[in-house]
């Protein structure tokens, strides 16, 4: 305990040595600093009395010459700069009183003062002389005037003098001071460093060889050897630090393997940082793309809309035929153009929606066997051709949440993959559904094909393992965003025996909350499922043109009908549509045309495309009714094939009934301008 005190003692000595080494530095510097402000201070003061004394000498010598010309021409002006130079003296010599003054000083700088005003007193009478025309009799008061200017500047000078002999009295006083302060600097400063060496002889053995001995053994610490260890040598602060210094090798010993496994997990995140940057590149790829594929997709659609519409009609006239063979056609030739088109239009609109997030119910329901029914009927005869087997599992009614049209799509993008991977080795995809809990249905695709190299990323955009030029790599992205948005997921891996296996778990509706049934024929796989189902399509569209032809014909036939559109085969289309069922029809190629045609008669109903070149687009064409034909707004249908633009969303919410999408099929098109005209 003795040596711990005197450890302490010998710190706080030095710390004390330390505080007054400080203090008494910053006394000498602060009296230096007081001595050389003086000094500063005393010089500025000489160097303002000697420009006074200037000022003075200068004023006395001007006043003198103006008083000696008197007599000559221009006597009032030298008369008043006589006076305004003897005002300036005057205030100079005022400017003596507020400097610190002797007795002797204010007495000499009185006796200035009062022989400035005798000097002004002669020079006063000789311009009075002047100015009664007595100058010869001035000559005595000229002498007079110059001897007092003498006099006066001799008195100034001795002032000068005066404060010249006590400005050096006060520098000798300041050279003593600094002699003193010197002196006592040198005194501190050797008792200062003879404490510092005794301190120092004492803290070498105390402190510093301990010292030494620590930091040899931190470096041996910091080059790894965990094992080191120092032997407390007192109990004092030191001894302390070595024991501290002991507890802490161990316990870096201890956390050595600690920081090992936390180096492994942090190269597995640095691992997943990259991943997610890979991820985030190929998402900006497919923001580019989504681009071009929404402005690709709405080109499309205008000649789809005419390979659509001509082909319906196509398809009506030869199924409404009494020749069996051009009946036939109907079911081998028009058919599967017109099936073709409608899966051309629902891949559009798919791109539409991949690029938008927009346009399918996420709330709709849909009958999950009828669905995969049908997608495996669209390519059961393309794996039949190919030796292959596709099995479609029994099983019970189940409805689930999600796009009927969406789902199709969904399972023949993966009944398409299994076939892909079947003709390089493999016999049989299966398909399978069952209720896996009370809200939840697992469906399973599974085929004993090649599988999948990297099942993890098969999900990825852009990512695909067919050659280029076959695949996009989107076909399962696309897959798994419609499974998402119907509140599904989605998984993929390879099955032990061989092959890829594809799980979906989707959400289980009840039936009673479904609101439609049955699929849309908008969505095909190849050339046989189209053959299989073209007597349906090609039965069911004659009975719906034939239905709107006939429908509220005596009211429908003789009504005139603008049709406002730029391409001239999408005219062509609805020129014939509308003569089907009776309308009379008016072609305009863009707004403008439009507009004047509307001002030179009326119409019943007009039929516009939004975008259109020239002033006037639909969109003018429309606000250009509200303010002559208002009436008429309320029979207007926009026909677009991009009908997902933002400035769009509000109007169409509004008045669904006054928007048509590109391409539309015969049926549709025949039921909007029924139920405009009849409004």
């Amino acid at each position: 305990m003795r040596r711990w005190r005197l450890s302490s003692t010998l710190l706080g000595a030095g710390a004390t040595i330390l505080v007054l080494a400080f203090l008494g530095i910053g006394a000498v510097l602060i009296m230096t600093s007081s001595f050389r402000s003086r000094l500063e201070q005393r010089t500025d003061e000489t160097l303002l009395e000697q420009h006074i004394a200037n000022r003075i000498q200068e004023g006395i010598y001007a006043q003198l010459v103006l008083a000696r010309g008197a007599g000559n021409p221009g006597q009032a002006p030298e008369r008043t700069e006589f006076y305004r130079l003897g005002a300036r003296v005057h205030e100079a010599v005022r400017e003596y009183l507020f400097q610190g003054l002797s007795n002797d000083e204010r007495t000499q700088v009185e006796r200035i003062e009062e022989l400035h005003s005798e000097l002004e007193v002669v020079a006063y009478g000789i311009f009075r002389l002047a100015a009664d025309g007595a100058l010869p009799a001035g000559a005595e008061a000229l002498e007079g005037l110059v001897d007092r200017a003498t006099r006066l500047s001799r008195e100034v000078d001795r002032f000068t003098e005066m404060r010249l002999e006590r400005h050096a009295e006060f520098k000798t006083q300041l050279s003593s001071g600094f002699r003193s302060l010197y002196l006592a600097m040198l005194a501190f400063g050797i008792a200062l460093l003879g404490a510092f060496s005794g301190l120092f002889g004492l803290l070498r053995n105390r402190l510093l060889r301990p010292l030494a001995v620590l930091a040899s053994a931190v470096r041996r610490l910091g080059a790894g050897d965990l094992d080191t260890r120092v032997a407390p040598h007192a109990q004092d602060e030191l001894g302390a630090v070595a024991g501290s210094f002991n507890e802490m090798a161990a316990s870096l010993k201890s956390a050595r393997s600690g920081l090992e496994r936390k180096n492994a997990e942090l190269e597995t995140t640095l691992s997943q940082l990259r991943s997610t940057q890979r991820d985030l590149v190929q998402s900006e790829k497919l923001n580019a793309m989504g681009r071009m594929l929404a402005g690709l997709a709405h080109e499309l659609n205008n000649p789809l809309a005419s390979v659509l519409g001509f082909g319906e009609l196509l398809q009506a006239e030869l199924a409404d035929s009494t020749d069996p063979r051009v009946r036939s056609a109907a079911v081998e030739l028009s058919a599967p153009l017109v099936a073709e088109a409608r899966r051309a239009r629902s891949l559009v609109r798919t791109l539409l929606d991949f690029t938008r997030q927009s346009g399918h119910d996420a709330d709709a329901a849909c009958d999950l066997g009828a669905v995969l029914r049908a997608a495996v009927r669209l390519r059961s005869y393309a794996f039949q051709q190919a030796g292959l087997t596709l099995l479609l599992e029994s099983m019970a009614d189940l409805r689930v949440r999600g796009d009927a049209d969406r789902l199709q799509q969904v399972f023949l993008n993966l009944i398409n993959n299994a076939f892909d991977s079947l003709n390089d080795r493999g016999t049989m995809l299966r398909i399978g559904a069952e209720r896996t809990a009370e809200d939840r249905v697992t469906l399973v695709f599974e085929d004993d094909g090649s599988g999948m190299t990297a099942p993890e990323s098969v999900f990825d955009p852009f990512y695909t393992t067919k050659p280029v030029g076959e695949g996009t790599g989107l076909g399962l992205t696309l897959v798994r965003r419609f499974i998402e948005d119907c509140g599904g997921r989605i998984s993929c891996e390879n099955r032990p025996d061989g092959g890829a296996m594809f799980t979906i778990d989707l959400i289980l509706v009840e039936a009673e909350a479904a609101p439609s049934e049955g699929i849309t024929p908008q969505v095909s796989a190849g050339h046989a499922g189209v053959a299989a189902n073209g007597a349906a399509a090609s039965a069911a569209l004659p009975d719906r043109v034939a239905a709107s032809v006939d429908h509220d014909g005596d009211v429908l036939r003789g009504r005139s009908v603008l049709v406002v559109e730029d391409e001239e085969p999408l005219r062509n289309l609805h020129e014939r549509l509308l003569r089907k069922i009776g309308l009379r029809v008016l072609l305009a190629e863009n707004g403008a045309e439009a507009c004047e045609m509307l001002s030179a008669g009326s119409v019943d109903l007009v039929i516009s495309d939004i975008k259109m070149p020239g002033e006037i687009d639909g969109l003018g064409l429309f606000e250009w009714l509200a303010r002559n034909r208002p009436r008429l707004t309320e029979r207007f249908i926009f026909v677009s094939g991009n009908l997902h633009e933002p400035h769009l969303a509000a109007m169409r919410a509004a008045n669904p009934h006054r928007f048509l999408a590109k391409p539309f099929q015969t049926g549709d098109y025949f039921q909007r301008v029924r139920e405009a005209l009849q409004h």
